[in-house]
């Protein structure tokens, strides 16, 4: 129950404490300058405010159509002052209503009024200078005193009065470099330059202009009666620094493209807002540092690592060229065209790679990669295939491969109608060969190297000694050879491997790449009495591809000398 009561208690004097809040406020003083006023010209309103109530709250004052809102702690006071246009001559009244600024959806509430009567004159009662009628007015009207009442006091004044109106004799005129500088008047705003103030007391005063982004400038000003001051003043802009070192240093920077020296560098005077830096130096990387913020009366600090420039060109590869062959022989000869595979990479990137064949561009690619090209039928002698590749950088480097176009090779067949023999049979070979017109002289040769069991017999091979037997025929243009026979004798039953050799050569060339390969003569028993003798051909693979081989084969062209 007690822990009950005792937050009954609390809660009270909590609300208590709430209720006894309160938001209040009063209008202390309303002073008007000049004290007489000229219709049309203006006139200075300076409005004490003090908050007494026991909250700190937000205030609002108004007069017709001037407003004003403000914050004040308790029992403190606030200064507002207002520059007016005098209206019509006559009696003026100038209301003044303070407000409590409540927040929305609250109605703002009343919290004190005043009301401030002044005269108005015109130009005409100024300049025709109508003292008596103008004293009697003062004196009777608003200082309640007796025109007639003697000058007691020695101030050259009757009693009562202690001055003539004054008014306005002035105007200032205010331009700026940038304009669009907020005007300040004594304080008030009075607009934005370029700006002409008509009709401005005669007296000491203070401008001051401000602008974001620049300093603000305070100029006292003294104006003389029917004086015009014309004021043109430049603005400085806010600024700040940029401290740049880099690793290595002697960098040299650039501060939104301009030059500013190298590293380690400060640039002063930096205008505040984003800007660029770029770092370069010889050998390394552009450093690059795009929305570097600079605020006012602020050093920012930039350190940069530079990173080592590439400074070798791409790495470019050139696979082995393919032969798009028209005679199935390996070699390349006039009127072949080559397939090859292309290509280029680099790490900063290749912006371009051509293949050219002897300096004529065959084809040219934008980026890195690996690509084909065909080339068109080829001529005979030497030609060169070189691959160019550029880097971001602009580091070039080329590979190049030299190809040989050899004349077109002969026709060459070498066989045999049987591969498989009875013992002490013949197996019949024949080479014949075929030199394509307009070409050179040229020389074929056949090396065979029988193995033991089988014999060699033909009036066109030799033997060269250690079982190696030799046939060598010089064919002219156009010309054929179909009788270069040679008897291969089975002397012993058994499969026997017959090693054979054929290569071709063009008067004035050098030889063609020898082809190795293997003959299989199948030697059978004797023959049995009964078996019919026939003369079936059979087809052994390994001699079939014999003879197909060294026709290939034989044909390969070499350089010529």
């Amino acid at each position: 129950m007690w822990k009950v009561l005792v937050a009954l208690m609390l809660l009270t004097t909590i609300c208590i404490g709430l209720s006894s809040a309160t938001k209040d406020g009063e209008i202390v003083s309303v002073h008007i300058e000049p004290e007489f006023s000229v219709s049309g010209q203006y006139s200075t309103h300076t409005i004490i405010v003090k908050n007494t109530g026991t909250e700190y709250i937000c205030f609002q004052l108004e007069s017709g159509i001037r407003e004003t809102e403000f914050w004040l702690d308790v029992s403190d006071t606030k200064t507002i002052s207002w520059k007016r246009s005098m209206g019509e001559p006559g009696e003026i009244t100038y209301p003044y209503e303070l407000y409590w600024d409540a927040q929305w959806p609250t109605s703002n509430g009343l919290l004190d009024t005043l009301e401030v009567k002044r005269r108005c004159f015109s130009e005409k009662e100024i300049k025709d200078n109508d003292h008596d009628n103008l004293m009697n007015y003062i004196e009777v009207e608003e200082l309640g005193t007796d025109p007639d009442d003697p000058d007691t006091d020695g101030d050259g004044k009757r009693d009562g009065v202690d001055e003539r109106p004054t008014t306005p004799e002035g105007s200032i005129s205010i331009m700026s470099e940038p304009s669009g500088a907020s005007v300040y008047l004594d304080g008030t705003y009075m607009g934005k330059t370029p700006i002409s103030l008509d009709d401005v007391v005669s007296e000491p005063h203070t401008i001051k202009l401000t602008k974001s982004g620049y300093n603000s400038k305070t100029l006292p000003l003294s104006l003389i009666p029917g004086g015009v001051e014309n004021m043109r003043e430049s603005l400085e802009p806010l600024s700040g620094s940029i401290s740049v070192s880099s690793d290595p240093c002697g960098a040299n920077v650039y501060l939104d493209g301009a030059y500013e020296g190298m590293t380690p560098k400060t640039i002063s005077g930096v205008l505040i807002g984003s800007h660029t830096i770029r770092l370069e130096k010889t050998d390394y990387k552009d450093y690059l540092l795009e929305s570097v913020s600079v605020e006012a009366e602020t050093t920012t600090p930039i350190t940069a690592q530079l990173a080592p420039s590439d400074t070798s060109p791409p790495t470019i590869c050139i696979d082995k060229p393919d032969i798009i062959e028209q005679n199935s022989n390996g070699v390349l000869e006039e009127g072949e065209a080559l397939e090859m595979t292309y290509g280029a990479s680099d790490d900063s990137g290749v912006v371009s790679i051509k293949i050219l064949l002897d300096g004529t561009t065959l084809e040219s690619q934008n980026r890195g990669g690996a690509y084909t090209v065909t080339t068109s039928p080829l001529s005979i002698g030497m030609h060169t295939i070189k691959v160019e590749a550029t880097d971001s950088k602009s580091n070039t480097g080329f590979e190049e491969i030299p190809i040989t176009v050899e004349r077109t090779g002969p026709s060459v067949y070498f066989g045999t109608t049987r591969t498989t023999i009875k013992k002490g049979e013949d197996a019949i070979f024949t080479l014949s060969a075929v030199n394509p017109i307009g070409n050179p002289s040229m020389t074929v040769q056949l090396i065979l190297k029988p193995p033991s069991g089988v014999s060699v017999t033909s009036s066109s091979f030799a033997k060269a000694g250690s079982g190696i037997y030799t046939c060598t025929q010089t064919i002219e243009s156009g010309d054929n050879v179909r009788s270069i026979e040679v008897h291969l004798t089975g002397n012993q039953a058994g499969t026997h491997e017959i090693e054979s050799e054929v290569y071709y050569q063009f008067e004035g060339s050098s030889k063609s790449p020898t082809r190795y390969d293997t003959l299989t003569l199948i030697v059978e028993q004797d023959i049995p009495m009964d078996s019919e003798s026939d003369d079936q051909e059979n087809g052994l693979p390994g001699f079939a591809a014999m003879a197909a081989a060294i026709g290939l084969l034989a044909a390969y062209t070499r350089k010529r000398i």
